[in-house]
């Protein structure tokens, strides 16, 4: 099972039995005129679907999982292959955004990625309220395979400048009344592969939540239509459970809990069908197929997948109802896999997931301090130390790269996400696992698979829609791949509102030499891109058309001379509303949460209490030419050639200039420049000018054609700059033919006076974001010193870690003593994922 085809669909709370043969047969059937198929198609389908689409998937790791409000999170992105989990350079561009849980948008931001990675630093505001948010990451791109293919971490927020932290009582939402009844008790049941079918052994997950969807452990027993005791069930304290019954014709199932209510339906049976189970052991999987169709197994096939990579595909070619299919787990990878049986016309009919386990020691990285014993403001030195197996595979050799936090461990280290688990398993599921690190590597062998496999039964997650997959070889995205910043939008006939226009839109941005244009496609759209910026940074964009019915080709041949009466529609960025994984409210992270309220509001009256010293200097006399505030502003404006140009013309020193009423009136008036007709001419002198050599017009900083500029109204120019000969040069050849600079006033009724010519539009684009650097803390030598309290000791997003080679990593404890965790995680060039943790304590000074 994988997460990255456009085509998935999800199988959430499922309890009826026809629904997965009402998502493969009745919306999802492949229904294709040759009866029987050769080997080799299923294959073949999928390597030419990753051809064509290339999976991504993104983890982010943060410093830590909980925050104060006002605070910094510290975080580094990680892209890779969806399938080979190698980092990957298909896209450049993760976004991240920070949502509430009304999923309200409440900071993004966009990283460009160098190999694969990237740091980011994002500031919390600080009115937030205390409470649960998420951070979400994906690539433009990762949009094409759903919503729930993308990268989410609930985080917690505490604001200790509230009076009361409601959050924080979670104590009485986490008690569970054990004699609920049915009214209060969720019952979901999930045949194995699907259904159950009749005469044949069905495996059933069941989980049971409350009304606000926590896990409840209870004992219940299963009846048939006639009140008969069929089997006894059991949840544990995730609220997953499992039992076997053999289903018969005709005959409907219920679940009661203490014997108590009319009961839970179970899915009903279906009368013919296939069964698919997975039985997992030490060194081996095996793959048990059942039918009752009077054929048996003939003319079907299995394949097993590994995220969308083809493992298996293995027709029958059986007169018998039953097989078992043996994998040896030493030639599988770590990951989800998916199991299909297919039957002779290509229809899908049951699918099965098992996970393979990472081996914990291949994805492990040793972390040693340099101390054994740890006091307050002592430098410490951390080792880290990888033993990586080498192989024939040319990328173990190859550098890895993480990033490493050191941060107070009030919560477990269960609450640490981890990227083995993510890139491994929860990333291939719809609903995460909250804990999953726990069960990957804490749990014994046996109970660890048997606890995994409960969840990929009962978790929502995506089938492939395996007609789209045979059918269509090639795929067209909804979302583009970016490998830059781009600016989208729509050419429009003037005074529409979504009436499309052909033509040809002009882009400008002068500080960065940027000057293009691009022809409309049938439906007015435009595209410019990709840009690598890091500043937000203006464009000026232009439209023209001719008129008439104006098709692509002649579109072409579009200048500034043609029509302008058009308008210009950007395309607004839409951010991707992802289900809200609440944080589970336990007694722990109440307790975690409470410490992490006190620390942070320490760290606040700290700064407080800091800020508000005052040091008294002697007084000294400055004396200085006061600037014109005015003349100052103007200066700023015109930096680009350091507020000196060849000449300038400001209006309001003029009565006559501010009278005028064309922009030409008030061009004639500047020495140099030369007006006849419509044309304009620059020169050093009265009778050097050249016939049909306009100058360049800049409004604002941002080249427009002279029809745009000469269009405006003189009530709105507060000075106009000329630029000529060596002064001309910043602008390039554009500049050739000198420079007229057009600088309007800064008006708060802007809206009512500037009239904005037709064609023309001004817009934003945001840069990518520049991480700021962790400040180093160092042991401070004097005793009168503000204390150092802080709630991340040390951050390093971009660490590389040699193969077999130790690699050390400095900090400084602060003046808090107590218990502190250091986590390391990141990946292999060759995709494997790492992870390493170490927790300390730091005992009070020994000074």
């Amino acid at each position: 099972m994988t997460r990255f085809l456009p085509f998935q669909f999800s199988l959430i709370k499922a309890t009826h039995s026809f629904l997965f043969r009402l998502l493969c047969c009745g919306i999802g059937c492949l229904l294709l005129t040759n009866s029987t198929f050769s080997q080799g198609i299923y294959k073949a389908a999928l390597q030419n679907y990753r051809t064509n689409f290339l999976p991504e998937k993104v983890f982010l790791h943060t410093d830590k999982e909980m925050y104060a409000a006002g605070e910094t999170i510290w975080g580094a992105a990680y892209l890779v292959d969806g399938q080979t989990h190698k980092p990957t350079a298909f896209s450049t561009t993760v976004h991240v955004s920070l949502v509430n849980a009304n999923q309200e948008v409440i900071s993004s931001l966009q990283l460009f990625l160098i190999e694969g990675s990237a740091p980011l630093s994002l500031e919390l505001p600080t009115e937030l309220p205390s409470g649960s948010y998420q951070l979400q990451a994906y690539t433009n791109y990762q949009q094409n395979s759903g919503l729930a293919t993308l990268f989410r971490k609930s985080i917690s927020i505490v604001n200790d400048k509230e009076e009361a932290l409601p959050y924080l009582a979670l104590v009485k939402n986490n008690q569970i009344n054990s004699t609920l009844s049915n009214n209060y008790i969720d019952l979901q049941f999930f045949p194995e592969g699907g259904d159950c079918v009749v005469g044949l052994p069905c495996k059933m997950a069941v989980v049971a939540q409350d009304p606000k969807n926590r896990p409840l452990a209870l004992d219940g027993k299963i009846f048939d239509e006639t009140e008969e005791f069929i089997t006894f069930f059991k949840t544990n304290e995730q609220g997953m459970g499992e039992f076997s019954f053999i289903p018969k014709i005709g005959v409907s199932y219920k679940a009661k809990i203490n014997d108590r209510g009319t009961g839970f339906s179970l899915p009903l049976p279906m009368d013919k069908g296939y069964i698919l189970q997975v039985h997992q052991r030490e060194k081996d999987v095996s793959l048990l197929i059942q039918t009752n169709l009077p054929e048996g197994l003939q003319q079907a096939t299995v394949v097993v997948h590994h995220r969308g990579l083809p493992f298996i595909e293995e027709p029958l070619h059986l007169s018998d109802s039953k097989t078992v299919i043996p994998i040896k787990k030493e030639d599988l990878l770590p990951g989800v896999y998916v199991a299909t049986v297919f039957n002779a016309k290509a229809i899908p009919m049951v699918e099965r997931l098992f996970f393979v386990a990472p081996d914990s020691a291949a994805t492990k990285i040793d972390i040693a301090l340099s101390a054994e014993e740890v006091n307050t403001k002592q430098p410490l030195d951390i080792q880290l130390l990888s033993e990586f197996p080498l192989s024939l595979d040319n990328d173990s050799l190859l550098a890895s790269q993480v990033s490493l936090s050191v941060v107070p461990s009030f919560a477990s280290l269960s609450a640490v996400q981890d990227i083995r688990t993510w890139l491994l398993l929860n990333s291939d599921l719809d609903v995460p696992i909250q804990d999953a690190k726990e069960i990957l590597f804490s749990f014994n062998t046996q109970a660890r698979d048997y606890l995994i496999d409960q969840f990929l039964m009962t978790r929502g997650w995506r089938r492939f829609r395996w007609k789209e997959i045979l059918n269509k070889p090639s795929f067209v995205p909804n979302y583009d791949l970016e490998q830059g910043l781009s600016i989208k939008g729509k050419l429009l006939k003037k005074g529409t509102d979504n009436t499309p226009q052909v033509g040809k839109v002009f882009l400008s941005q002068m500080i960065h030499e940027i000057h293009d244009e691009k022809v409309t496609d049938a439906a007015g759209n435009f595209s410019f891109g990709p840009y690598v910026l890091y500043d937000t940074s203006t464009f000026i964009l232009q439209g023209r058309f001719k008129k008439g019915k104006t098709k692509n080709k002649a579109a072409a041949k579009i200048t500034f001379e043609d029509n302008p009466t058009v308008d210009i529609k950007m395309q607004e960025k839409v951010f991707p509303q992802l289900p809200i994984q609440p944080i589970i409210k336990t007694l722990t992270l109440a307790f975690s949460l409470t410490q992490y309220e006190t620390l942070s509001e320490e760290v606040y009256t700290n700064d407080r209490n800091f800020s508000s010293l005052t040091v008294d200097f002697d007084v000294v006399d400055i004396t200085a030419k006061r600037i014109d505030q005015k003349k100052q502003q103007r200066k700023d404006r015109s930096y680009l050639y350091n507020g000196t140009p060849s000449f300038r013309m400001v209006l309001d020193e003029d009565p006559i200039l501010r009278n005028a009423i064309r922009v030409l009136d008030l061009l004639e008036r500047i020495p140099g420049v030369a007006v006849v007709g419509n044309n304009i001419f620059l020169s050093g002198g009265p009778t050097s000018f050249v016939a049909g050599t306009d100058p360049l017009f800049v409004l604002d900083g941002t080249p427009v054609s002279k029809e745009s500029a000469l269009s405006l109204p003189v009530r709105d120019i507060e000075f106009m700059d000329v630029l000529k000969g060596a002064d001309a040069t910043i602008y390039g050849t554009r500049g050739g033919n000198g420079v007229i600079l057009i600088y309007t006033a800064r008006r708060m009724d802007w809206e009512e006076v500037f009239s904005t010519p037709p064609g023309l539009h001004t817009t934003q684009l945001i840069g990518y974001h520049r991480a700021k650097e962790f400040a180093t803390i160092t042991t401070p030598t004097s005793a009168t010193y503000k204390p150092d309290v802080r709630t991340t000791l040390h951050w390093n997003p971009t660490i590389l870690l040699p193969n077999k080679k130790q690699v050390i990593e400095s900090f400084t404890t602060s003046d808090k003593a107590g218990n502190y965790l250091i986590v390391v995680q990141g990946i292999r060039k060759n995709g494997v994922p790492l992870f390493g943790s170490l927790e300390f304590e730091v005992e009070g000074s020994n000074h």
